[in-house]
């Protein structure tokens, strides 16, 4: 990478003997291929300038450090082709670009990591092997794969791992995959020195806005039937959905710096606010459309068989309740309504 106002570098070639170079008592050659086995996927060559100096070899599984020192990072949405042209979060290095195609130097945040391995994984279902990469986490390290095909099976080389700098961002594709900013500006970002976390919070005003957002799209899923109406909080939405695609889809800043943590906190506790306002509709026998809920029961109050199905209710304490086939347990219809021996709510 380079700043974009630099002059072009000169083009040079080096040529390496491998089974000459040594390295202590070992080649260069065998290096490789130890590391080959240790997936050990890079190979970094230090050089001495100095007179007789000496070439330094070392082998890692990750590149380490890729990011330039001082650089100004401002939040955006990138896409490339090697993702199948979907645009991600990302905070982009200001005034670096790669020699050969202009793509920008970006890096994302863990929750845009997650959604991009979703995103690949739903792809590989229609194409070939080795179309696209895969994500996937290895405890805090995103692992880089690609399928190859060997004729009765794929099977799945691990090509890179990327460990989490210390806003803990993601440099997927770093001087790799060409990636390059949305000609709209994304409008739920604002610029920043993500390095420094100098931000300004955002007013009352502008988390009411994202809520509004969120709550519209909350809705919409709920006459889709995609979550049930009984939903209370944010976290009760990961139930059923990625509920953090409610934060994308609303522009909702986010690159791991202490603000915009807080920043997408005050939004969350906004929406869980206006989703146990008392107005809000919950699912009963009657109007629940939701497909994983059933609100029958052939089961009295006493353990008798019925006949005909009757609407259920808590053998504890007596309230309209279903199961909900998703959460695999019981829940009071009204959420509102206090936990009892049986039914409790945990969210």
């Amino acid at each position: 990478m380079r700043p974009a106002t630099a002059p072009p570098a000169p083009e040079f070639r080096v040529v390496l003997p491998l089974p000459r170079c040594r390295i202590g008592r070992r080649s260069l050659w065998r290096l490789l291929h130890k590391a080959r086995l240790r997936r050990l996927h890079w190979i970094s060559i230090t050089v001495d300038p100095s007179r007789g100096g000496r070439v330094r070899y070392e082998a890692a599984a990750s590149r380490g450090d890729v990011l330039p020192p001082g650089a100004t990072w401002t939040p955006m949405a990138v896409t490339c082709d090697v993702v199948g042209g979907r645009a991600f979060r990302a905070l982009v290095a200001d005034g670096h670009t790669s020699i050969d195609d202009g793509a920008v130097l970006a890096r994302f945040p863990r929750y845009a990591a997650q959604l991009m391995a979703t995103h690949l994984d739903g792809l590989r279902l229609g194409d070939m092997p080795g179309e696209h990469p895969m994500l996937r986490f290895d405890a805090d390290t995103v692992v880089v794969e690609w399928e190859h095909d060997e004729f009765a099976f794929t099977r799945r080389i691990e090509c890179d791992r990327i460990n989490p700098d210390a806003n803990g961002c993601y440099a997927i594709g770093a001087y790799q995959w060409p990636w390059t900013p949305l000609p709209i500006p994304d409008s739920g970002t604002r610029r920043e020195d993500a390095a420094t976390g100098q931000t300004h919070p955002l007013p009352p005003a502008a988390v009411a806005r994202y809520a509004d957002l969120i709550l519209a799209e909350i809705d919409d899923d709920i006459a889709e039937s995609v979550v049930p109406a009984g939903v209370r909080s944010f976290a009760d939405l990961h139930r059923y959905v990625d509920a953090n695609d409610y934060l994308i889809a609303a522009g909702v800043p986010h690159d791991a710096t202490p603000t915009t943590i807080e920043v997408t906190v005050d939004v969350q506790n906004e929406v869980t606010a206006r989703l146990r306002t008392p107005d809000r509709p919950f699912c009963t026998c009657d109007t629940c459309a939701f497909p994983a809920h059933d609100h029958a029961t052939y089961t009295g109050r006493d353990g008798e068989d019925l006949d005909v199905a009757a609407p259920m209710r808590c053998h504890h304490c007596g309230q309209p309740a279903h199961y909900d086939e998703r959460l695999q347990d019981y829940r009071h219809d009204d959420p509102s309504t206090p936990d009892c021996f049986l039914i409790r709510r945990d969210t």
